[in-house]
């Protein structure tokens, strides 16, 4: 049997493994968005408003395509990207982009030109709003961001086994 450990050597919670917790400090939370500065003990199951949570399910389906969306956003005033390079910057497959790049396009979030090649351009303030606060929680809380990420399939998984279930009547 061992004591109890002093607090400072004690390891923490789950909750404040990925990422700085930042509350009541306005000097440091003075134009973040709201959703990575609300105070709470473990914050990764409301992090998320459900615009955001909304916007992964519909146009974001891996970390590869957050992050090529992400790498996108950070190149929007250089020239347009083709495949090949998206692929190769981001050592991707080819399939993975591809993927990526037809779900961005259905959400208006890149503009394509005649050869291919692909832009961060989204269709509205809204949108590129949607993907700043996404890419302010990705660098605070990159696993919970993760985690929402996949939530969202692990949810359609459940829907689907839930209908094979027997029922009693």
């Amino acid at each position: 049997m061992h004591a109890l450990r002093p607090e400072k050597d004690r390891p923490k919670p789950a909750c404040f493994v990925d990422g700085p917790r930042v509350e009541n400090h306005a000097s440091f939370t003075q134009g973040l968005p709201e959703l990575i500065v609300a105070p709470a003990p473990c914050r990764d199951a409301r992090m998320f408003s459900d615009d955001v949570k909304g916007f992964l399910g519909f146009a974001v389906k891996s970390v590869w395509a957050l992050e090529l969306l992400l790498f996108l956003r950070t190149h929007a005033e250089g020239p347009a990207c083709s495949v090949e390079t998206l692929t190769r910057e981001l050592r991707a497959t080819e399939l993975i982009v591809r993927e990526a790049l037809a779900a961005f396009r259905t959400a208006g979030l890149i503009a394509e030109d005649e050869s291919g090649a692909v832009k961060y351009a989204p269709a509205s303030h809204y949108l590129d709003r949607l993907v700043g606060d996404l890419a302010a929680a990705y660098v605070t809380r990159p696993l919970a961001v993760s985690r929402e990420i996949y939530a969202a399939d692990a949810a359609k998984i459940k829907n689907f086994a839930d209908a094979f279930r027997f029922r009693k009547d």
